[in-house]
Formats: C-alpha cells, structure tokens, sequence
C-alpha cells in the first residue's frame, strides 16, 4: 500500500520449516502536526495496516 504520506510492504516467506514475516513502513509527513486532510489520510492507511496485523496465517502438515 501507498499514499502521498507513507507506503507500507508485508510479505511472508517459508524456508523449510521456517515462515517469516516482514514488514516494512515508511511515513512522509511533511510537517509536524498533521491538518485534517493528512489525517484522514493516515488514518484509513492506519486502519489498513492494523487489519494485516490482525490476519492470521495457517500451516498445513504436507501429506507424504
């Protein structure tokens, strides 16, 4: 995901019996304080980002 004032990566990986996930965030604001605009902004980007968080990942045994 990205906007105007930040952009945002996950990704999973399996090695072996290994599973990693990474994420990766980088925010751009251009001030201090943000205006009403770049808040609203965020905050669906914010909102988004919470829900990747939240998602579960579930492993299955390989069947031989």
């Amino acid at each position: 995901m990205e906007n105007r004032y930040l952009s945002y990566h996950s990704d999973w990986t399996q090695a072996g019996r290994v599973v990693t996930a990474r994420r990766e965030i980088a925010v751009k604001v251009p001030v201090a304080v943000c205006r009403e605009r770049v808040r609203a902004t965020l905050s669906d980007a914010i909102a988004q980002i919470r829900g990747d968080y939240r998602s579960e990942l579930a492993l299955k045994p390989l069947v031989q």
